[in-house]
């Protein structure tokens, strides 16, 4: 009996499908919404930090010290991110799939379903979401640079 409903999950070719659809449009929502709380998270610092960073320079930290601080803070952020991101995922995805592995009757669907995740599909997305934070440390160190002392001491806070 197992076998045969084995055989009848695999063959419905329309719950493949579905799946995989439903796959990409998670995948495309979680980058969407990693990239909005990046970019929100980086138009508040470029906002509130500049006047931090000009006063740290005035300290006397060099500017590849001021890179370093950068990155070592907005790598944190990053690691956060993608750590919660993940674990939250990984457990909405087994609240989820544990609801909707039942047959029709709403027993338990034989075999047990057992959730996998594709890491080699999740590898280009979090190579996105790194490529994404290299780029703007890049752009913070660039400001950071060309950062005017005694402008921003003049319109301090």
């Amino acid at each position: 009996d197992g076998a045969e409903r084995l055989r009848a999950v695999t063959a419905d070719p329309f719950s493949g499908a579905g799946l995989q659809a439903l796959v990409l449009i998670a995948v495309g929502i979680v980058l969407l919404t990693a990239a909005f709380g990046y970019v929100t998270h980086l138009l508040w610092f470029a906002r509130r930090g500049r006047a931090e960073m000009a006063f740290l320079r005035s300290m006397g930290l060099s500017y590849r010290q001021l890179v370093g601080l950068l990155s070592v803070q907005h790598l944190i952020v990053a690691a956060i991110g993608l750590g919660l991101g993940t674990w939250a995922g990984v457990q909405a995805s087994e609240l989820m799939m544990s609801s909707l592995a039942v047959i029709e009757t709403g027993e338990p669907a034989v075999p047990p379903y057992r959730l996998a995740t594709d890491w080699w599909f999740m590898g280009p997305a979090y190579g996105g979401l790194i490529a994404a934070f290299l780029g703007s440390l890049l752009f913070l160190t660039r400001g950071i640079k060309r950062l005017d002392l005694q402008a921003v001491a003049r319109t301090a806070e």
